[in-house]
């Protein structure tokens, strides 16, 4: 049968049934509102939750409905990563399938999704169910859910959904031919894919590409992306990946009517999963073979791979559909092919698996049994079965006519049967159809039907009219065949090829096997020899070498120790200097950086001890003036305000005095003795003295400081210095993070506000610091190793990676403490001091 009812066949019962996996036996009717209902009334965080926001997703990709599916897609796979629902990851790979549909990521992740449920041992339930108001596509309400879904994306910061939702985008654009948008998103799309470092994807992308590129004529454009797809295949060193990205490249040359390129790489891909054993792929890509043949007319050959797919599809039998297409394109096969018997054993085979899985299409029963009787040469009783395919065609389609192919073959019945008139009706409507289908069988066949009738009809103008149409169609072909004469024969070269490269790795292997035999039993007699000589010599030289052998093994035994332990000395001696100048260049940048702070944080006292002392100098002035001039009050006021700028003066200077305190308790080396201390004081002046010290390095930089300290919280006993250093490196880490954050979203335009906070708690015997930053975070790759020896996130010369190693020694060695870090990227990151109180 045609190629245009296979795939006919195929993309309704894909759409119908879009569960592709194991299903319940009896489909569910629901709608989007049900559905919604059921996730809304589980609020549970459970698998069932999981579940039903998955299949909620599915279904609203179903509608088009992009931005609500992808809500319910996110949300159900952080509930399944949170309660560690190991299924879930499938759910989502399927999720994604459906999303792309339409587009070569649909089947990329569809193979995912197989893939991944064969690693964790599992089969992939699906419960059946239809959805009850689905509607064809329609593009303009696609594009603004597209559209919409995309900029929630964005807003989420989600890359790998904004990419997805860009090529498909992309896929719009090419339907509606708007061919320099779809390369737009599609550039868009690659760019974003490279920046997640998702080669297969960008593969898939670039496939599509370069096929809008060849439709638009840019043949250069689309031979540079051919070049690109021929080397990430080349690199590609994953077996399994490079067998899928294989099959989708020869998928995509067929389509562009490059036959002989599209077998050579899906015979590539059938021959990377054979040696590797895949059974969940390798019959997908035995089709898509079978396929090529049928497009080309080599029928045997198209029905011997469509049958080696059958055993591989005994190991898949959760996916039903695969079997259900292999089975309907044999029988079509068999009918062109004479082979009837066979067709009916196909459509038996076929009923099997239709039947236990409610996958029934009763126009391929009618329409393929129909075909059956009337090349048997029983036209009569054909005719029924084509009628019966009809009404379910329209019933289907909600269409009046049929479909184009039963009219053409009803036709044909009546014309074997002399009935003139009803030939030529239904060979009409089959002619008139045939403009919509990009294929030559239906034209030629209904223009030849109506010609012969016409001219049995005594209507031989028409007749004449049909048979000129008739020739000129059979001319084009003509020449379409003249021109791919030396196509075919390249194809038949790359088969022929192919069969020898399988049939040389089949000799090749059983070669390598009886090499491996003959090398194993050599190995055993070579073994033997051996271990009976050495016996032999041990025997004879054991009692006159045993003391020379004993004392030589000493010598080059204590030779090789003495050796090691000298490298080890030098090594530690070099270990312990670069450790102690790197400890030492950690502690002078702290103090570099107290100074500093210090310095900023003493000039405000001293600015306002300079200010009120002109100001008081001036009021001195004042003062005599208005003594002199006999001003009792005035002068009195002038006094107060003296007094009041005395004071101030008074406490600024204080403020001074305690900060050069506080300088030199930090610099006094002493015996590191704890003593009662105020933390919260501590604290507050540590988060300044590094905020002014950043500030001075930087006058630009901005930072929001926001505290909260637990005033119930006295005295504790620590190192004062030891807990400040601390303090100054957390601090100055919180403003390197927002520092670094602010930069890259002042650079992207975004609204943001540096904020540290600060926190002390008092709690059941210990007391509780915490050091919070809205900044650029730690990755959680990397937030493990935070606190070890030498290990920075910062770049070549900004850190010595000793700071936060030492920070760590002093809370939990120093004074039994804990020091632990949470972070999030482009969130947070909070470190939590906890000290005992004794």
């Amino acid at each position: 049968m045609k190629s245009f009812v296979l795939i006919l066949l195929f993309s309704i019962l894909v759409f119908q049934f879009p569960a592709y996996a194991q299903m319940a036996p009896t489909p569910e009717v629901v709608s989007l509102d049900s559905l919604q209902h059921l996730v809304n009334t589980h609020p549970k965080e459970d698998t069932v939750r999981v579940n039903l926001l998955n299949t909620l997703a599915r279904f609203c990709f179903y509608d088009l409905q992009y931005k609500r599916g992808i809500i319910n897609t996110k949300e159900a796979r952080k509930v399944a990563q949170k309660i560690n629902y190991r299924r879930g990851e499938g759910l989502y790979l399927r999720a994604l399938s459906v999303m792309n549909s339409g587009t070569p990521l649909s089947f990329y992740f569809e193979i995912q999704t197989r893939w991944f449920y064969e690693r964790i041992g599992e089969k992939e339930i699906v419960k059946r169910m239809i959805l009850n108001d689905l509607v064809p596509v329609n593009w303009n309400k696609a594009g603004a859910e597209l559209f919409a879904a995309l900029n929630y994306a964005e807003q989420q910061q989600d890359v790998e959904l904004t990419a997805m939702l860009c090529q498909i985008i992309r896929e719009m654009y090419s339907r509606t031919k708007e061919y320099d948008k779809s390369l737009i998103y599609a550039d868009r799309a690659l760019q974003l894919f490279q920046k997640i470092n998702h080669p297969n994807l960008e593969f898939c992308l670039l496939t599509s590409k370069m096929r809008t590129l060849n439709r638009i004529q840019k043949v250069k454009e689309a031979k540079a992306v051919e070049t690109q797809l021929v080397r990430t295949l080349v690199q590609q060193k994953d077996v399994r990946d490079k067998a899928l990205l294989s099959h989708l490249l020869g998928t995509i040359y067929s389509t562009q009517n490059q036959q002989a390129l599209g077998l050579e790489y899906l015979f590539k891909a059938n021959a990377l999963l054979e040696q590797s054993g895949e059974t969940q792929f390798a019959p997908e890509v035995l089709i898509s073979i079978g396929y090529a043949f049928n497009a080309l007319t080599m029928y045997k050959k198209s029905a011997a791979y469509y049958a080696k797919a059958i055993p591989l599809l005994d190991h898949i039998k959760n996916y039903p559909l695969s079997a259900i297409y292999v089975f309907t394109n044999l029988t079509y096969l068999s009918i062109k092919l004479k082979n009837f018997d066979e067709a009916n054993l196909y459509i038996k085979q076929y009923n099997e698996i239709a039947n236990k899985w409610k996958y029934k299409n009763e126009y391929f029963d009618h329409e393929s049994r129909g075909e059956i009787l009337m090349y048997q040469g029983n036209p009569q009783e054909a005719i029924p079965h084509f009628h019966l395919a009809n009404a379910v065609y329209n019933k289907t389609n909600k269409a009046k006519n049929g479909f184009d192919f039963a009219n053409l073959y009803i036709g044909q019945c009546y014309l074997a049967l002399g009935n003139f008139k009803e030939s030529i009706a239904y060979g009409e409507l089959a002619y008139a159809g045939s403009s919509n289908i990009m294929m030559q069988e239906l034209p030629i066949k209904s223009s030849l039907l109506l010609s012969e009738a016409y001219e049995k009809a005594g209507q031989p103008m028409k007749a004449y009219e049909y048979l000129k149409r008739y020739r000129a169609i059979m001319k084009a072909n003509d020449e379409q065949d003249l021109a791919g004469r030396s196509s075919m024969a390249e194809i038949e070269g790359i088969v022929q090829k192919s069969e020898q490269e399988k049939a040389a790795l089949e000799r090749e292997k059983l070669i390598k096997e009886a090499e491996n035999q003959n090398q194993r039993w050599w190995l055993i007699t070579a073994s033997g020899i051996l271990i009976s000589v050495f016996v032999v010599l041990l025997v004879l030289y054991r009692n006159n070498r045993q003391k020379q052998l004993a004392n030589m093994l000493l010598h080059r035994q204590k030779e090789e120790i003495d050796h090691q332990r000298s490298k080890v000395e030098n090594a530690l001696t070099d270990l312990k200097a670069t450790q102690t100048q790197l400890i030492q260049k950690e502690k002078l940048a702290s103090l570099g950086e107290l100074t500093a702070g210090i310095a900023h944080e003493i000039q405000n006292p001293l600015n306002f001890v300079n200010n009120f002392s002109e100001v008081s100098t001036d009021l001195v002035e004042e003062l005599k003036q208005e003594a002199l001039a006999g001003h009792t009050d005035d002068v009195l006021a002038i006094a107060d305000d003296l007094a009041q700028n005395l004071q101030k003066i008074t406490h600024h200077g204080g403020r001074a005095s305690n900060i050069v305190k506080g300088m030199l308790e930090h610099s006094r080396s002493g015996s590191g003795e704890k003593r009662p201390t105020d933390l919260n004081a501590l604290c507050d002046e540590y988060l300044k003295i590094a905020y002014h010290g950043l500030k001075a390095k930087d006058n630009s930089f901005n930072c929001e400081l926001v505290t909260g300290f637990d005033h119930d919280l006295g005295k504790v006993n620590v190192v004062p210095q030891e807990v400040g250093r601390v303090l100054l490196n957390l601090y100055n880490n919180a403003f390197y993070a927002v520092k670094e954050r602010g930069a890259l979203g002042k650079g992207q335009g975004l609204d943001y506000q540096p904020t540290v906070w600060v926190s002390t708690k008092l709690l059941d015997n210990k007391v509780e610091i915490r050091v919070r930053d809205n900044g650029s975070g730690i990755p959680e790759s990397v937030i493990d190793k935070i606190f070890q020896p030498f290990f920075t996130t910062k770049p070549t010369g900004e850190g010595t990676g000793l700071g936060l190693s030492l920070s760590y020694d002093v809370v939990t060695k120093g004074h039994g403490g804990t020091l632990t870090v949470e972070s999030e990227v482009e969130s947070t990151t909070e470190f939590l001091i906890r000290l005992p109180i004794v």
